[in-house]
């Protein structure tokens, strides 16, 4: 009995010393020394204001950003928030110290920026953000990456890296208003590119006739089978309907709301029209 189990422990750990070793994973980034006292400061920089809870939870999301499974853009986008954020506190003028937290909370995120992600291989680089902060205070400014990555990152720009939808806190469209990085105007009252209506009817009222005269981006099948949503890169199509259907809702409710179309009633109205865009085809450039 003792032969025979002292045989099967010398064959199990001859099969281990055989087994391909598993292949080592860069980890631990979001609690690092560089990193840890940021999320502290995070939360520091809005104590006795009405923008604690949200910066509290914010350094919840940094932590999270920093995960090897989160896209590409969410440090990035993270980071976005808190300065968002800052400028909010800055701008209250029931803080006394208001410009001074917000000085602090603007240095916190570009270092945040910087803090190293975590990756699925040690030696692998991180994937950079395809896209532009939403505040010029982050331009130019990318995570750190593994000393001893021998590659160059990659740039994905598909919908899951890219994260636009991305609003744990409820103000992403306040941040997109407040955004000071959209470039410079051409001039003072630009012309606006109507997108090509389709030659014929398409079969999708909501294509064929936009409420308001707000019109759709069309979809581009790719060569390689993918298919494209303005810059967004999406491998289904039903998705990348979804989308379409998506931005033409938020055109226009912004033309209702910002612009006072007289052609469109109401936001529900936008909200109808994108029901009929998603129960109806998707609509292709021609």
């Amino acid at each position: 009995m003792k032969i025979f189990v002292m045989l099967t422990v010398m064959i199990g750990l001859a099969l281990l010393s055989s087994a391909t070793p598993l292949e080592k994973r860069r980890f631990g980034q979001e609690h690092s020394k560089f990193v840890e006292p940021l999320y502290q400061k995070m939360r520091d920089s809005a104590v006795n204001t009405e923008y604690s809870a949200r910066i509290g939870n914010l350094s919840g999301e940094a932590v999270n950003a920093l995960l090897a499974a989160k896209p590409a853009c969410r440090q990035q986008l993270v980071a976005d928030h808190l300065i968002f954020f800052a400028k909010k506190m800055g701008a209250d003028k029931s803080i006394p110290d208001g410009k001074k937290k917000e000085k602090i909370l603007i240095s916190v995120a570009r270092k945040y920026r910087t803090a190293e992600r975590n990756t699925n291989q040690d030696g692998k680089p991180s994937f950079l953000c395809g896209r532009k902060p939403f505040f010029k205070e982050l331009n130019g400014i990318v995570q750190s990456q593994d000393p001893a990555a021998t590659t160059k990152p990659g740039t994905p720009k598909d919908a899951f890296n890219l994260d636009e939808d991305y609003d744990p806190l409820g103000v992403l469209a306040d941040i997109k208003a407040a955004s000071n990085n959209k470039g410079k105007k051409s001039s003072k009252n630009p012309k606006k590119k109507k997108p090509k209506k389709p030659k014929c009817k398409t079969g999708n009222r909501a294509a064929d006739n936009p409420l308001g005269g707000v019109q759709m981006p069309f979809i581009k099948k790719k060569s390689n089978g993918t298919f494209k949503v303005k810059k967004i890169i999406f491998n289904d199509l039903d998705v990348a309907h979804n989308r379409q259907c998506a931005i033409q809702h938020n055109a226009c409710a912004d033309s209702f709301n910002r612009d006072k179309n007289p052609k469109i009633p109401n936001v529900c109205a936008c909200d109808k029209q994108q029901v009929v865009c998603n129960n109806g085809p998707p609509v292709f450039a021609k």
